[in-house]
């Protein structure tokens, strides 16, 4: 078992109080297309929305604290996750829902414009620092026309600079805070949450350039981030909950200063409706 050797020290664990339970609790105020992928940190609620807003182009980090909150710094301890789960107040909440840790973010892409746009890297990724295992994806900063689609020049999990395949963005208008991407063919409905990369590649260091081939329209961000668990939500108005010792171990790490959110395909429209997440954490003694 990760950061434990055996299952009473992770029973000791929680019986000495070096657990956290944290909440999350997001509120949409407008409509919601149901296709894409939502990125849940960019709507009101509990966490405070995030708006992927610093320099255009140039690569930024998030403050962990802003996000879903699991506690103070616990180093040279080591802190996992052991259950969360999500209930929604109605049923379009139904769907797959991904918490993930946001590493870094290039705001503000122009999707009217077909020269090579160059993301300007002034900070790294602070985490998960040789890519593998971290995912990308294009965050609407702005409603955009509709469909299109990019390619992007990346740094990949070796240190390997390489460009994307074509991604195709399927809408046909996406609500801010929504991921565009679709699957490597220009079909409505067919969105995924992270971008694809170039074949064989595992994960993504940064971004070099992205170019525009046809007019997506707006204002958007590249977001790279990593999944630490994935849950699927069945019923939007029942709970689902996952124990991540037993029903999917190991339980994964979270890292002091990570940037918890979640990212999420609802199965229908929702507007002024709440989702809540519930989040427990323990960490072990630091040996």
């Amino acid at each position: 078992m990760a950061g434990f050797r055996n299952v009473k020290q992770y029973t000791d664990a929680w019986e000495a109080g070096r657990s956290y339970t944290g909440y999350s609790r997001d509120t949409t105020a407008a409509a919601l297309n149901t296709s894409p992928f939502l990125d849940l940190s960019t709507i009101g609620g509990g966490p405070p929305a995030n708006y992927y807003a610093s320099t255009p182009l140039t690569s930024a980090v998030l403050d962990g604290t802003t996000g879903i909150y699991y506690g103070d710094n616990k180093s040279p301890s080591r802190r996992y996750l052991t259950h969360w789960s999500l209930t929604g107040q109605t049923a379009g909440w139904a769907g797959q829902y991904y918490l993930q840790d946001i590493l870094l973010y290039y705001p503000f892409f122009d999707g009217d414009d077909l020269t090579t746009q160059t993301a300007i890297n002034t900070v790294s990724i602070p985490r998960y620092t040789s890519g593998d295992g971290v995912k990308v994806y294009p965050v609407c900063q702005s409603t955009p026309a509709g469909n299109g689609s990019f390619i992007f020049t990346y740094v990949n999990q070796n240190g390997v600079t390489k460009v994307s395949p074509t991604n195709f963005v399927a809408l046909s208008a996406a609500s801010v805070g929504q991921s565009m991407v679709a699957s490597p063919v220009a079909t409505s409905g067919s969105n995924i949450a992270y971008a694809v990369l170039a074949d064989g590649d595992t994960g993504v260091r940064s971004i070099v350039d992205v170019t525009v081939l046809s007019t997506i329209g707006g204002l958007f961000g590249m977001v790279l981030a990593y999944p630490i668990a994935s849950m699927m939500l069945p019923e939007g108005t029942c709970e689902a909950h996952q124990e991540l010792i037993t029903m999917k171990a190991p339980p994964p790490r979270v890292y002091d200063g990570a940037y918890l959110g979640l990212l999420g395909r609802l199965s229908n429209t929702v507007t002024g409706s709440v989702l809540l997440g519930s989040y427990n954490f323990i960490w072990d003694e630091g040996t």
